[in-house]
Formats: C-alpha cells, sequence, structure tokens
C-alpha cells in the first residue's frame, strides 16, 4: 500500500510544520492528512484522510513523515517557479486503497 502526497503551501500552515517537526503527533497527523491525494492526484477529503493517517502503525508514520519533511526542506531550497500549476508529490510506503 503506497500513500501519495502533494506538498501545496496553500493547504499547511508554517505553525503545523513548526509543530509537526516538534513532535506533534495530531499536527503531523493533519499535516500528512492535508497532503494525501488519491490515484488521480486530487487531495482526498480531509476526514477520510485523518482517517486513513491515524490508521497507520507508528513506523509507516514515521516513514511517511520523514519523506513529506524532505520535500519541504527541498521545497524551501528550491521554490517552484510562479508559472508552475501542481506542486510536486511523491510517494511513501504504503497506499490508501489497500
Amino acid at each position: 500500500m503506497h500513500l501519495r502526497f502533494k506538498l501545496d503551501p496553500d493547504r499547511i500552515t508554517l505553525n503545523q510544520i513548526i509543530d509537526m517537526q516538534s513532535g506533534d503527533f495530531r499536527a503531523m497527523r493533519d499535516v500528512l492528512a492535508a497532503s494525501l491525494v488519491n490515484g488521480d492526484g486530487g487531495f482526498m477529503d480531509m476526514a477520510e484522510a485523518i482517517q486513513i493517517i491515524g490508521s497507520l502503525k507508528l513506523s509507516q508514520v514515521q516513514g511517511a513523515a520523514q519523506e513529506f519533511a524532505n520535500q519541504v526542506k527541498n521545497t524551501a531550497i528550491n521554490p517552484q517557479s510562479a508559472g508552475s500549476s501542481l506542486p510536486p508529490s511523491f510517494t511513501a510506503g504504503t497506499d490508501p486503497a489497500g
């Protein structure tokens, strides 16, 4: 199962990132859920995404959070051009479809 995330800076606040990086698991869940995309690349419904992220094993959450943190770091270092229509995405080790 693979979870796919798409970083959209308009969906996530700086405080959420700070809380997530400080080890706040609720903030981590919410940030990952806000970035979770379906097979078509569209963002999932937040309630459904929270349920999916919340049901992950801790080892899966840690892996997904690390991948997300790497993406945030890379985006901060190499921000997208204003003309880009889609934020970067990545795949972590689980899939919401099963």
